[in-house]
């Protein structure tokens, strides 16, 4: 599939899957909002007993934006600091493709598209019970349950219209907790690099001194977001 798609990621995680030619997935605990995934992290009644996900540091993921373009809110809600992080853009198609030439067992990646429900569903252990297939599947050591977990989240998120990638990470060694790598060539999936609308040209020109010191030659852009303001905003 040639469909593009974006995802917004801090400088240093971007400089270091290009450095090491690999993929970052992220822990959901860390992620900007807490109710995503939140079965997944904590202990929760379900049917009179309490149910706690024995794996639940094992799943981490990418989230990708499907919608065509940018948008102000993705910006300011995933980039608080213009030089200190990047938006890369890619396509389902270079993403895939790198994927499957990564050393790792493709059994453990887990693709899916995000479907937006209200915040009281994600809330509710019997929503999830009608759509896993019951607890045990959402607990379920083998099956996909926690990863179909992962592809719920609140709809006042649904602008963002985002992909998944779930990868399951068995070992108990990450990077920092937060973090672990997948060891895919990560430069053959980035096809161009997007700097938030208000960065200023000392940071669009020192990524691209870091980035040549690296043999990298992908293009760089500035978001366009912001370069045109509607006549109407003229007062004089």
């Amino acid at each position: 599939m040639t469909t593009l798609i974006t995802r917004i990621t801090k400088l240093s995680h971007f400089l270091a899957s290009m450095k090491d030619n690999t993929s970052y997935f992220s822990w959901p605990g860390s992620w900007v909002d807490k109710n995503d995934g939140v079965f997944l992290r904590t202990p929760f009644h379900h049917k009179g007993r309490v149910i706690n996900h024995g794996y639940k540091n094992q799943y981490f993921a990418q989230c990708w934006c499907l919608k065509n373009g940018e948008s102000d809110a993705m910006w300011r809600l995933y980039a608080s600091d213009p030089n200190n992080s990047v938006m890369i853009q890619s396509s389902i198609n270079l993403v895939m493709n790198s994927l499957w030439k990564g050393d790792e067992s493709l059994t453990r990646l887990f693709f899916g598209k995000v479907q937006y429900v209200p915040i009281y569903q994600l809330m509710d252990p019997s929503f999830f019970d009608r759509e896993i297939n019951g607890m045990q599947g959402l607990t379920d050591t083998s099956g996909g349950g926690p990863p179909l977990a992962l592809m719920y989240k609140s709809n006042v998120y649904d602008h963002e219209q985002e992909l998944r990638i779930v990868y399951r990470h068995e070992s108990e060694e990450t990077s920092n907790g937060i973090l672990v790598q997948h060891h895919t060539p990560f430069r053959n999936l980035v096809n161009c690099v997007i700097l938030h609308p208000e960065s200023n040209e000392v940071f669009r020109r020192g990524l691209r001194a870091v980035l040549d010191d690296m043999r990298v030659s992908v293009n760089i852009e500035k978001s366009r977001v912001f370069s045109q303001s509607p006549s109407y905003y003229n007062l004089s």
